[in-house]
């Protein structure tokens, strides 16, 4: 019995070559110290990542890739460095104090690193919960930012409109980044071509006006873009109000003038008041124009 142990062979000495391919191999592959990286300093982001990836139209990734990423990488792989030093240390053994000493170092690097990373995170989730994606992402078809009501205050999230689609059909509805309604129409929105009904140029890429909880936007079936028909849209859930259309046995280019938006005037986007006293969209489709009322659409 004991002739078998003595011919054991014996243990070889741990080096610092065990577990190198490990670390390697860790350090290679950056998503697994990028998602150990935030996990351990910032939980919140990994939160938001959660739920912005229920959006469907864009957006999915913003919360993965950020500027801080590569913060994220660079903690994570200092924890696997401290890991391997770790295992490099224990048991002690020869050069266990130069081994402690790199164990210390490491975790106080990890301190100093995580601190700041924590912060930079921090501001990253308040930009994705709050703010608007406008001029930060690209938006094929254009997009732009609704009008708070004052009752509810400076702290809720930017409420951004958002077109996109192969033929600018699609209506998508974020707050900060969080997508949270979304519609399609059956008419382009994005290039619109279209004029007041008093013959001036509307120069703006959306021919569109908020009204409160409704947004009235001009569309066109046609090939050159000009307007033919208008939709009343919930403001924040996308749903249709309402529809108005040229007579198409006659087909005409629509003019439209919004009166009386809340905004504020604005000639380049057809927010002109002409002596109206309510809120009115004026559409025209050759004749006479008409008003309607931007809630329902309804003749007044």
């Amino acid at each position: 019995m004991g002739k078998i142990f003595d011919a054991a062979p014996p243990v070889r000495p741990k080096t610092w070559r065990h577990g190198l391919p490990l670390l390697a191999a860790y350090a290679i592959i950056g998503p697994i110290p990028t998602a150990v990286g935030r996990w351990l300093f910032a939980p919140e982001l990994r939160e938001v990542a959660d739920a912005l990836q229920d959006n469907e139209i864009a957006l999915r990734l913003t919360a993965l890739w950020t500027p801080v990423t590569g913060l994220f990488y660079l903690s994570g792989l200092l924890v696997g460095i401290t890991v391997w030093v770790a295992y490099q240390w224990w048991p002690p053994r020869e050069r266990v104090a130069a081994l402690s000493l790199a164990l210390v170092g490491l975790l106080v690097l990890i301190g100093l690193l995580g601190w700041p990373t924590s912060n930079v995170a921090s501001d990253r989730v308040s930009i994705l919960e709050s703010a608007s994606p406008q001029g930060r992402v690209h938006f094929p078809c254009g997009s732009w930012v609704l009008q708070q009501p004052d009752a509810l205050g400076g702290r809720q999230p930017v409420e951004t409109v958002a077109i996109s689609g192969f033929s600018c059909k699609t209506v998508t509805t974020y707050q900060g980044y969080l997508q949270v309604a979304t519609q399609n129409v059956p008419a382009t929105l994005s290039p619109v071509e279209a004029k007041t009904p008093e013959g001036a140029e509307i120069s703006s890429r959306f021919v569109a006006a908020q009204y409160d909880d409704v947004i009235v936007i001009a569309a066109s079936e046609r090939l050159s873009s000009d307007a033919d028909q208008v939709f009343g849209l919930g403001a924040r859930d996308r749903s249709q109000r309402w529809h108005f259309q040229c007579d198409k046995s006659h087909p005409r280019t629509l003019t439209i003038r919004f009166a009386r938006v809340p905004a504020g005037e604005d000639p380049a986007s057809g927010h002109v008041t002409l002596g109206e006293k309510k809120p009115l969209v004026v559409v025209g489709c050759g004749e006479k124009p008409i008003r309607l009322d931007p809630n329902t659409g309804k003749k007044v």
